[in-house]
């Protein structure tokens, strides 16, 4: 956009000079007035807006109008994103096409074979290298031809027979910085135990390398185009055998030609293997987002105003706040964890008893209609029995934890079978209501198991958060194939700073 305004000027003084010889110092006069009034009558663009917008915030020291705020937040991250599109822009990767989802599978197998072998090392260092190449030209060898190479003159070991002026080629096309750093290698490559043979093949050592079993299916969860052929790619690797289910997130440049098979270049990765984690965090994605990202002017212009104003921002952005957190937070985010593990199913019955709003009244469930006991105080719901709800105390309780108006469209809800139990012989609903109170039979339902676990908690645009639990399940399932389970939460904040309660995004009545 700088060049444009540049290039304006520049032709704008040339007009000048060229007419400077027949027009008169009154006519210059009109002529300039008049340009003016033209390029203040010109509207902004919309990056222009944001950016006065942003430059009067900036000035007051922080902005006086929170949704003003979460829009300009919105508006400019629209302007980065749409700067940012491509052939395998998608909202759900399993929509892509099959060669297209196939060519970034692929790239998630180089990606996992390459960088999730080593814990602190470099694998493209001297000392890693050749193993490196090793496992790409045995479990990804895209195009290279390979074959099982047989000679009595090698040292005892397995070996793959390679042509060496392809070798190059198909580093560079699978995992540039393995390309990168074969390039720059000593071609002595006895020192690695390869061999050469006739006709310019040479005998790759993979002795250790062929028991090795595949470390896990990848399972594609996003693409993000990053402008240009760039592409940021997330992805679970599901464990196969003993493996550790883990994060992969790496960065891709479609390099088919038109027509061609799409094919897509590893430019970078991180992989939470490498700590042996299950999860990546946010720094590590977004150093590869802010590396790789490839913008015209205007979308430079828009990634720097998003930077400014995230930095109005009290709360900061793209950042673990799980360490930071008060203990009232903690506090406040637990109780929503055990909320949502309290609802295995989206049933009446389920929210009832994850609010744990305490009853009046209960009565066991074969008994009278009349034989109310009253509730203990400040006792949460009864098991296997009916309970008498407030009708405004349970109310509200729904509507703070999940945003549910249960008085909406004439309480149908009660009406649907797949949202409220129904007695087994009668196919009654097991819940009333009497304008006062709500009677809600609820069966005896334990607690989750309390797996220990790590928490991630990120501050998004939009005044949400995004809350990961990690649970390490090994103690309690030693011979399970995954070692953990994660839960992701959407939240909002509807209390205050010192007093939090999160509100659960994403719950609502059934239709």
């Amino acid at each position: 956009m700088k060049a444009n305004r540049f290039l304006a000027v520049l032709l704008c003084t040339a007009a000048l000079l060229s007419g400077c010889g027949t027009t008169s110092p009154g006519s210059s006069g009109s002529a300039d007035a008049s340009q003016g009034e033209s390029d203040a009558s010109k509207p902004l663009s919309e990056l222009d807006q944001l950016a006065q917008q942003v430059r009067t915030w900036e000035e007051a020291g922080s902005y006086d109008d929170a949704a003003a705020y979460r829009d300009a937040l919105m508006r400019t991250a629209a302007l980065v994103q749409a700067e940012s599109r491509g052939a395998y822009l998608c909202d759900d990767p399993q929509e892509l096409d099959e060669d297209k989802l196939a060519a970034l599978t692929d790239a998630a197998m180089r990606c996992n074979y390459s960088y999730s072998m080593y814990k602190d090392e470099d694998p493209f260092s001297p000392k890693n290298l050749p193993a490196t190449i090793a496992m790409l030209i045995l479990y990804t060898p895209g195009t290279l031809e390979t074959a099982w190479g047989e000679d009595p003159t090698l040292p005892q070991g397995w070996y793959q027979r390679v042509k060496l002026e392809e070798l190059q080629p198909y580093l560079d096309g699978a995992v540039a910085p393995a390309g990168q750093a074969f390039r720059s290698h000593p071609q002595d490559l006895t020192a690695w135990n390869w061999y050469p043979a006739e006709d310019g093949d040479i005998y790759v050592n993979v002795s250790g390398y062929t028991a090795t079993l595949p470390t896990g299916e990848p399972q594609l969860t996003s693409v993000e185009p990053l402008g240009g052929d760039r592409y940021l790619v997330l992805c679970e690797m599901l464990p196969l055998g003993a493996t550790l289910q883990h994060q992969l997130a790496y960065v891709v440049e479609d390099t088919a030609l038109a027509g061609e098979t799409p094919h897509v270049t590893v430019l970078d990765c991180v992989s939470a293997a490498r700590r042996d984690s299950c999860t990546l965090n946010w720094d590590e994605i977004e150093a590869l987002r802010t590396t790789y990202r490839v913008f015209g002017e205007d979308g430079q212009e828009a990634a720097e105003l998003l930077e400014r104003l995230e930095a109005l921002s009290p709360i900061p952005f793209h950042t673990n706040l799980a360490d930071q957190m008060s203990p009232a937070m903690e506090l406040a985010l637990d109780e929503a964890k055990l909320t949502r593990e309290m609802i295995p199913t989206p049933t009446f019955e389920s929210y009832v008893i994850s609010l744990s709003v305490s009853p009046t009244m209960h009565r066991p469930e074969y008994s009278q209609e009349n034989e109310w006991v009253p509730a203990e105080p400040g006792r949460g719901t009864y098991g296997d029995e009916w309970n008498r709800i407030p009708a405004g105390e349970l109310e509200a309780a729904f509507q703070k934890r999940f945003g549910i108006d249960l008085s909406a469209n004439n309480r149908t809800w009660m009406n649907d079978p797949d949202f409220i139990l129904t007695d087994y012989y009668t196919g009654a609903p097991m819940v009333s209501y009497d304008g006062e109170f709500y009677d809600v039979y609820l069966r005896g339902v334990g607690g989750p198991i309390p797996f220990p676990y790590k928490t991630t908690l990120v501050y998004n645009y939009d005044d949400t958060y995004t809350a990961t639990f990690i649970m390490d399940t090994t103690e309690y399932f030693p011979d399970s194939n995954s070692t953990y389970e994660v839960l992701t939460l959407q939240l909002r904040n509807v209390g205050t700073e010192e007093n939090p309660f999160f509100h659960l995004l994403g719950y609502e009545l059934p239709a």
